[in-house]
């Protein structure tokens, strides 16, 4: 049974995106990378912090590179989700999935405006992002089949 229903699905890691648009449901992904396409991740500058040992030593200086690398996935995620948002504001849709591994599907969650959110459909809590069309439409079949 043919649908008309247009679909975005994003699919995404901490560091890069893809948008695809299902125009008609079961219908061919037409990936649109340029609405993510210049979205670029950027480590937050290392800072030292300082630290302290259990003997009461002088403290000493860690780089902080898991805090700079989760902020660089943060502001990544939310130019995303602003890009997705103007997208969706000059081309309406539907319906929206997300496919991206856990964390990175909570970030992406909160950072979709509620207008988006609200069209929010299913997702997949896995990493996709080198998946080929065929993986993803199938993950898509899969998002579909656990709603019905």
């Amino acid at each position: 049974m043919i649908v008309d229903e247009r679909t975005l699905i994003l699919v995404a890691d901490g560091r890069r995106a893809r948008l695809f648009e299902e125009r008609v449901r079961g219908g061919p992904l037409h990936e649109r990378s340029e609405v993510v396409a210049d979205a670029r991740f950027e480590a937050a500058p290392q800072r030292l912090r300082p630290t302290t040992s259990s003997s009461m030593r002088e403290g000493r200086h860690t780089v902080e590179t898991l805090s700079s690398k989760q902020k660089g996935e943060r502001r990544f995620l939310a130019e995303v989700a602003d890009r997705v948002a103007s997208y969706a504001d000059e081309e309406p849709f539907d319906h929206i999935v997300l496919i991206a591994a856990p964390k990175v599907l909570g970030a992406l969650r909160k950072s979709l405006p509620a207008a988006i959110r609200r069209r929010l459909v299913g997702d997949d809590p896995h990493d996709r992002i080198e998946a080929e069309e065929t993986a993803i439409r199938a993950a898509l079949a899969q998002i579909r089949r656990a709603r019905s």
